[in-house]
């Protein structure tokens, strides 16, 4: 058979499942049915993948997954099965990283009063460590520094952040910066200078923001964003140096506040807003940027 055979007969024949699937779960009762809410969603989305996206699948496991009496079901429950490995892996990591939050809280709690992150002052951490991670890293970064920015937008959609576009257009001058140095060896200026990039927020303040990434994720409906916001944790955690926290090792400061980030977004703004003015009157802007944004 074709690909258009195999996806036609195989969608045909997940839908029938998830169709008796719908109709068996619907006879329980709804105590029954929160209990499985896990295993509900976890089909919906395997059904939605083998019917709607089976064309970015290989052709061999969809030939395969045909001849299954339950592909749906098979599907579902593997799915489940490695998503419970992976949950093993994070919360373990969540748990020491909780235990090491507490232990430096516990010395620190006098000294410093910490202030909770909003959901817009983790838009503009993401974007200071992507710009932080170009500047430091240079051209190599530019792929993890482009998944950061694809990872931004979704983050600021899923928390209802609606205006992204200051942090956006930050990251879309440090990214033509790191492409000009790898085209010409050419330096160009940045919004802001290194030594304010090399700030980094407390562990404390880093774990809040890890946290509210995966409070994200598990409210996305797509695979594909929840499986961007687990790796734009991650790099987070690498950026800010709290993988090096979980091993005993304070990072020195400067100490990045919420009221820090807040005031960087200003000066970023007020800097690209000057480079817009430039533009328009002729003078040679201080760096080339993506689409002109609305300040």
């Amino acid at each position: 058979m074709t690909r258009t055979e195999i996806q036609t007969h195989l969608a045909k024949k997940v839908e029938a499942e998830w169709e008796a699937y719908q109709q068996k779960t619907l006879q329980l009762s709804s105590r029954q049915v929160f209990a499985r809410a896990h295993e509900i969603h976890a089909t919906r989305t395997c059904c939605e993948e083998l019917t709607l996206n089976a064309g970015e699948y290989h052709i061999d496991h969809l030939a395969y997954l045909l001849t299954l009496p339950a592909p749906l079901e098979t599907v579902r429950e593997q799915w489940l099965a490695q998503e419970n490995e992976e949950l093993e892996v994070i919360l373990s990591w969540v748990l020491q990283s909780v235990q090491a939050q507490g232990t430096e809280q516990n010395h620190r709690e006098e000294e410093i009063k910490m202030e909770a992150f909003t959901p817009e002052d983790l838009c503009g951490l993401i974007a200071h460590e992507t710009a932080a991670m170009l500047y430091g890293v240079g051209a190599d970064s530019i792929p993890s520094a482009e998944a950061m920015r694809r990872g931004l937008e979704t983050f600021a959609a899923a928390v209802g952040v609606e205006d992204v576009s200051s942090h956006l257009a930050w990251i879309d001058s440090e990214l033509e910066s790191a492409r000009e140095f790898e085209r010409s060896g050419q330096d160009t200026a940045h919004l802001l200078g290194p030594d304010r990039l090399n700030a980094v927020p407390e562990a404390a303040a880093q774990m809040e923001a890890v946290w509210e990434l995966f409070s994200a994720a598990v409210r996305m409906p797509r695979q594909q964003d929840r499986q961007a916001m687990k790796d734009l944790a991650v790099t987070m955690t690498e950026a800010g140096g709290l993988d090096n926290v979980l091993l005993g090792t304070t990072p020195e400061g400067p100490y990045l506040s919420a009221d820090g980030l807040r005031s960087e977004l200003e000066e970023v703004r007020a800097a690209l807003q000057a480079e817009q003015v430039r533009g328009s009157s002729g003078d040679e802007p201080m760096q080339k940027h993506g689409p002109e944004m609305e300040i």
